[in-house]
């Protein structure tokens, strides 16, 4: 959902959406520069349709611009 250097705007961010009812964590992740980026992501699924479901609401009803990631 978004992608911050400052970890208390992270928190903030994450906290906006907490409080909306979405599962919103932090993951905390260095660029190619080593810079520290803090990373506020909703939700883990099983099924990526249920994802992208969730990333059209959040553009649909936020105005965000959200993307699915998965893990390997």
């Amino acid at each position: 959902m978004g992608a911050f250097k400052n970890a208390s705007e992270a928190e903030k961010f994450k906290s906006k959406y907490t409080k909306k009812g979405y599962t919103a964590f932090i993951s905390v992740a260095a660029n190619t520069g080593n810079t520290i980026i803090h990373k506020v992501r909703i939700g883990k699924f099983k099924k990526r349709k249920d994802a992208e479901a969730l990333s059209l609401r959040l553009k649909k009803t936020e105005g965000l611009n959200t993307f699915v990631t998965f893990k390997n």
